[in-house]
């Protein structure tokens, strides 16, 4: 939050619903997706004025792996919350499936026996 006297802004993210059942692009599961909205905006007071840069993401159950979705499907399904992503909508942000360090959460290959980030070692990692 940024504030300077009376004037500020702030960010906020608030759930937006869930998509239809489709298949998840990273896991294969077929879920209904989590939608998040999130936005900037400015306000006087403390007192909301002007909300900016809203964005949509998608959040599968399963993996964990987060989507970008464009603000015509969020609107749309705000209307018809059955209605299911199309076919290649959904933006891959973050692969919560892939292999990470169990120490700091870094990505690792297949080969890496030690965490390129923090040096710790992968042997042991499942």
């Amino acid at each position: 939050m940024f504030l300077i006297g009376i004037f500020g802004t702030g960010s906020k993210a608030v759930p937006a619903g869930e998509t239809g059942e489709t298949a998840c692009p990273v896991c294969g599961s077929r879920v209904r997706f989590h939608v998040t909205q999130k936005y900037g905006y400015a306000h006087v007071f403390f007192i909301p004025l002007l909300k900016y840069g809203a964005v949509w993401f998608a959040t599968c159950p399963s993996c964990a792996s987060m989507f970008e979705v464009s603000a015509e499907y969020a609107k749309r399904l705000d209307a018809d919350p059955s209605l299911a992503p199309p076919a290649g909508s959904l933006r891959l942000l973050r692969d919560n499936l892939g292999l990470r360090c169990p120490s700091c959460g870094a990505g690792a290959g297949p080969e890496d026996q030690f965490c390129r980030r923090c040096g710790r070692s992968l042997k042991g990692r499942g």
